[in-house]
């Protein structure tokens, strides 16, 4: 219903509003209240500009610790479509967290890939090619997202050295 409504009005306001409303520490809005708004905001990256917002919601960075993994991905989803590189550090260090589920972890890493940055795309291809055997998957989906030439050429490694070592 709170969508519904949302989406009808679609104002750069109601953006400003979900953003001040989730950013506080004490938000206490329940789980499906929260995905829906994340869902709008994800939405509502490519209709509006960063510009018109006035800023991008970094705000959200605490909600990528969130103990939901669906708040936390849908989260990393808000940051793709805002294109919040700000927090691409935080989203590294997430696709790193081996304690986090795949899901939280895959969408961290294609967030990394909409950003489009050296930096980023540096990386998740840095990634592809060392560490732990998750990581270094989800890093490739990401990679290949961005660019499918450098996808391939990380998959093509990453293929190569499981063939050696098994």
């Amino acid at each position: 219903a709170i969508r519904q409504q949302l989406l009808k009005v679609g104002t750069i306001r109601d953006v400003r509003l979900i953003v001040a409303t989730l950013s506080k520490p004490t938000a206490s809005t329940s789980i499906p209240r929260t995905l829906a708004l994340l869902d709008i905001l994800a939405n509502s990256g490519s209709k509006f500009e960063s510009q018109t917002l006035g800023r991008k919601p970094t705000g959200l960075k605490r909600m990528l610790d969130h103990e939901a993994d669906e708040i936390a991905a849908a989260t990393a989803n808000v940051f793709a479509a805002w294109r919040t590189s700000e927090v691409g550090n935080d989203l590294v260090a997430l696709l790193q967290d081996q304690t986090r589920s795949p899901n939280v972890r895959e969408a961290a890493s294609e967030a990394l890939a909409k950003f489009g940055e050296t930096q980023y795309l540096e990386r998740l291809q840095t990634l592809a090619g060392n560490g732990d055997i998750e990581t270094r998957y989800l890093a490739l989906v990401g990679l290949a997202d961005a660019d499918v030439e450098l996808g391939v050429e990380a998959a093509t490694k990453l293929f190569t050295l499981e063939l050696e070592a098994g």
